[in-house]
């Protein structure tokens, strides 16, 4: 099932088109189709239960990486991938091209303690 978005963008198609059959005479029928409400384009996300229930357990299933046979490292590296693809909000195209060239690592104090911050430098959509 289209969503609305895609039937306005498709109704303007064969408005041209109705326009079009009544010039030429196919027509004289004047033809009015109403267009569908806007719909909301809002991405699925966590709410702050889900992600708390779900960094929970990344912690839990990387520790017992060991158990279902050595599988510690790769689950660590896909749980830091994850987080930082969701807490920057970089897109998987993004990531992609990212290079160790491309981050940087600042120090900066926080309530009178160092802490580290990491910048990502990559190309977006737009190119900067």
């Amino acid at each position: 099932m289209p969503t609305n978005n895609t039937i306005r963008h498709e109704l303007t198609y064969l408005k041209i088109f109705i326009h079009w059959s009544q010039s030429v005479g196919h027509t004289s029928k004047e033809v009015t189709i109403e267009k569908p409400p806007k719909g909301n384009n809002r991405r699925p996300h966590f709410t702050r239960g889900d992600w708390s229930k779900l960094t929970r357990f990344m912690r839990i299933w990387i520790s017992r990486g060991e158990e279902d046979g050595g599988k510690t490292r790769e689950r660590l590296m896909l749980c830091q991938c994850m987080l930082v693809l969701t807490n920057t909000g970089i897109r998987i195209g993004e990531a992609r091209m990212l290079k160790w060239r491309d981050i940087e690592s600042k120090e900066r104090l926080v309530n009178d303690k160092k802490s580290q911050r990491y910048i990502f430098l990559g190309e977006g959509k737009d190119k900067r």
